[in-house]
């Protein structure tokens, strides 16, 4: 079984992947509307986090959630660096 942060890293790479692999902000560089430091740019909107319920270990990425839809459980951010998770 993953660990939290095993995962949280995956769903953030396949994210990166499938977003790299567009032209997102239309402008035809194929950059997937990041800048020349892979950050994003100003037009990529907003910003998602993952949250993961400890009752039934469901994973949601939103961009804010405060319940589980399928135990009604209240939810936890997940730490998006090694810092933040202590």
């Amino acid at each position: 079984m993953q660990s939290l942060t095993e995962l949280a890293g995956s769903v953030g790479r396949r994210l990166r992947g499938t977003e790299n692999r567009t032209d997102a902000d239309g402008d035809g560089d194929g950059d997937g509307g990041r800048g020349r430091d892979g950050t994003a740019g100003p037009s990529s909107g907003t910003r998602s986090s993952l949250f993961r319920c400890p009752g039934c270990e469901t994973v949601y990425v939103a961009v804010d959630k405060d319940t589980c839809s399928t135990c009604e459980s209240a939810v936890e951010p997940v730490p998006s660096t090694q810092s933040e998770a202590g």
